[in-house]
């Protein structure tokens, strides 16, 4: 059997010490979480709790770093083209990013092959809200109205193309009416003129309705998700009134593809580790949304289930984004 040369033994020595070293002192420097939505949403309030959780656990500063723009693009992008060195990371509604993949042709990254999961984060189903002014009080009632009033009814959408764009597309069918689409550049905006009254309802995950509807500025006429919400158990379901499948806000951390594996299994680890902790449950609690952990894998998967879902009815409906 041949030997290995002394010096080729040296040198793969010192770079297995040197991962190893590597892998002990990350983070050795700030870590940036890109969010590329407005602050205020869904995707920043996880990325804001995980990152003073990373930064308790690191003693490193892990900081957020929002960057809005072309439903989601601009900012999913730079991570899409960053250094896969573990320090630049994006928290985004993954089922939003996916449904862009499907609906616009001109995107400049493939998140199934520039991303790579990291860890899933969140849940919060989506949620038909109306302003308190806006004369219903349930779901067939809207309905009601849109058909009294076909296009004239203002729909808040973070974004064309959004899952809460999609979601708003599949209710007008089976509804058989429709309503004008106001785009915003994320769900905290499109959530502000719905509460302000700018805008008369809309679609949107429970992240950013949740504590609008507590205090009494937003009126919630159905939910989203299978079963009827924990939180919520007055509320029916979006199958229960109309049918439908559930939709909502998966939020998750993705990393440029490349990531180190033993950097991808630390974050995937204190992801877990942070998501059952019962102030991160309370916190997520507060916004109507719950934990939810997967592998790398896992996630992987789930991704490429989704856009096979959302391409097939972005397809179905032909729908355009330029």
């Amino acid at each position: 059997m041949n030997k290995m040369p002394g010096r080729v033994c040296a040198a793969l020595f010192g770079m297995l010490a040197a991962v190893s070293v590597a892998a002990q002192t990350y983070p050795a420097k700030i870590v940036r979480i890109i969010v590329p939505h407005a602050a205020g949403g869904g995707s920043d309030t996880v990325a804001r709790l995980l990152a003073a959780e990373l930064t308790k656990a690191w003693g490193q500063q892990v900081i957020v770093d929002n960057r809005p723009g072309a439903g989601g693009i601009i900012g999913s992008e730079q991570v899409a083209r960053a250094s896969a060195d573990g320090y630049t990371f994006l928290v985004n509604e993954v089922g939003g990013m996916l449904i862009r993949l499907s609906a616009h042709a001109k995107l400049p990254f493939d998140p199934l092959k520039d991303l790579m999961a990291v860890g899933m984060v969140a849940y919060g189903a989506n949620a038909v809200v109306t302003h308190p002014s806006i004369p219903v009080r349930g779901l067939k009632e809207l309905i009601a109205l849109a058909r009294a009033r076909p296009g004239q009814l203002n729909f808040a959408v973070p974004g064309m193309g959004s899952v809460a764009h999609l979601a708003g597309v599949e209710l007008e069918q089976r509804a058989g009416v429709r309503w004008t689409y106001i785009p915003y550049k994320g769900g905290a905006p499109a959530i502000i003129d719905v509460v302000s009254g700018q805008a008369d309802f809309g679609v949107n995950g429970m992240f950013s309705v949740f504590p609008h509807w507590k205090s009494g500025r937003l009126r919630i006429l159905a939910v989203a998700s299978r079963e009827r919400h924990p939180m919520a158990p007055e509320l029916p379901t979006l199958a229960e009134v109309i049918g439908g499948s559930p939709s909502g806000s998966w939020q998750g951390v993705l990393a440029p593809a490349g990531l180190p594996r033993d950097i991808l299994a630390r974050w995937n680890s204190e992801i877990a580790r942070i998501n059952t902790m019962p102030a991160m449950r309370e916190k997520l609690a507060a916004f109507g949304a719950t934990a939810e952990s997967m592998t790398p894998g896992e996630m992987q998967q789930f991704l490429a289930d989704e856009r096979t879902r959302w391409a097939r009815i972005v397809r179905e409906e032909k729908i355009k984004i330029d």
